[in-house]
């Protein structure tokens, strides 16, 4: 994020309020006010803010790979391989009680699809 200043001139007020529905619709959060002419907004651009929830499960997914950087990683995995990996673990997650290990094995259930959405999105790329 950076705070950004938007010149205004000579705008009237409902100006100024149009434009700031305009920023807020783009992204950006209004700041304050900056004198006559001028309001500082936060740019944030076109990112969405994750919920405390999934900031918190996405930490655990990075835990997860990080415990695993050793490996070659999943570019070259197909997606039955890792679909194939992710529904042995899904059964497995069924039989725990462990809230732990619990939390540990859903993580990396989710890593396993965000493997294959990843090997998807450069396929896609590469198409263009």
């Amino acid at each position: 994020m950076r705070e950004v200043q938007v010149g205004l001139g000579y705008a009237s007020e409902s100006s100024v309020h149009g434009l700031m529905k305009q920023l807020i619709k783009k992204g950006y959060l209004y700041r304050d006010s900056n004198g006559p002419r001028a309001i500082r907004v936060i740019e944030q651009g076109n990112s969405i803010s994750p919920r405390p929830e999934v900031q918190w499960f996405t930490e655990r997914m990075e835990e997860t790979l990080r415990a695993n950087d050793h490996k070659t990683g999943w570019a070259d995995c197909s997606a039955d391989w890792l679909a194939n990996q992710m529904h042995k673990k899904l059964m497995t997650l069924w039989q725990l009680s462990d809230p732990e290990t619990i939390v540990t094995l859903a993580a990396d259930i989710a890593n396993y699809s965000m493997m294959v959405a990843d090997n998807a999105r450069r396929q896609k790329e590469a198409n263009k």
